[in-house]
């Protein structure tokens, strides 16, 4: 019974013993120290937050064009040939719309993108932006913007390289696809709400403009490889398909030419905002703060036990 009740008794005391008074008494008594360290770090996170940049963003409301692709009537009585003679009736646009939003994000699109319109300098040497002036403004030691040139050779180490462009690029853009409806989001982050708004009615122009010529280029071989097949076949029903097809492929081509919003259409164009989406200082100044706080208790609590 002794040895039942000293056990109980054992295994009834806490484990940690914290005196709640005795600690708040030690973080009293060390105040100073607590409050040097947030205003210390509060100091710290306003100066880091005024030097940050602001950024701006731009962002467009797509809608798919709707059925882009011709043959629709086609795919069901003619699939069977289609599919043997390697043609495509593409009879639905979701998975276009999928191939449209990585061909946006592909390596070969993005670097295509940057030397047509020269965003090169706009992506890794820009600093900041002037609002009053409207001016934006370059690392001096990296990029002459008033000769439009860089200052650094392209063995140079500081010479940005495709990957790192394109790693530029894809940090600033952001791609949001509505499962529900379809309708896409595209933005783009830059330190001028000029330069991100341009970027964006650029990214919509040329995503309609590689798909349409990836189309056109895929019928027009199609067209071709089936004229091939009327030669080498005799056969009436064999032929008449073949006829059809050919008009299927003659119609997407035309289609494809005829519409500029060929993959996405507008429904809500960027704008140039003057409200920046980038960076939140208060946040920041916020979270500097707490640190300092947890900081100085830390420093406080050793004090105190060391006294």
């Amino acid at each position: 019974m002794t040895m039942s009740s000293q056990t109980n008794s054992v295994d009834d005391k806490p484990l940690i013993d914290i005196d709640i008074l005795a600690l708040v008494q030690t973080l009293w008594s060390n105040k100073l120290i607590i409050i040097g360290c947030i205003l210390v770090f509060s100091g710290f996170g306003v100066f880091y937050a005024k030097q940050l940049p602001d950024i701006y963003s731009a962002d467009t409301l797509l809608a798919p064009a709707g059925e882009n692709a011709s043959g629709g009537g086609l795919s069901g009585r003619l699939g069977g040939l289609a599919s043997l003679a390697g043609v495509s009736l593409n009879s639905g646009g979701g998975d276009k719309i999928v191939l449209g939003l990585e061909v946006l994000k592909s390596r070969k699109f993005i670097l295509d993108f940057i030397k047509k319109y020269d965003t090169a300098a706009t992506l890794v040497a820009a600093t900041h932006w002037d609002k009053e002036t409207n001016i934006l403004y370059f690392n001096e030691s990296l990029y002459d913007n008033s000769n439009k040139e860089w200052l650094v050779s392209e063995s140079d180490a500081l010479y940005p390289t495709e990957l790192e462009l394109v790693d530029a690029f894809r940090n600033r853009l952001s791609i949001a696809q509505n499962t529900e409806t379809g309708l896409v989001t595209l933005g783009f982050n830059h330190y001028s709400p000029v330069v991100s708004k341009n970027i964006i009615d650029n990214l919509v122009v040329e995503i309609n403009a590689t798909i349409r010529e990836r189309d056109v280029s895929k019928a027009r071989k199609s067209i071709e490889y089936l004229k091939e097949q009327l030669n080498l076949n005799s056969l009436t029903e064999l032929r008449a398909g073949l006829f059809e097809l050919i008009q299927s492929q003659t119609e997407t081509i035309m289609l494809a030419n005829a519409s500029p919003e060929y993959l996405f259409q507008t429904i809500d164009p960027p704008v140039i905002s003057d409200i920046r989406a980038e960076p939140n200082r208060v946040l920041i100044c916020v979270l500097a703060a707490m640190f300092g706080a947890l900081l100085g208790t830390l420093i406080a609590l050793i004090v105190g036990k060391r006294k």
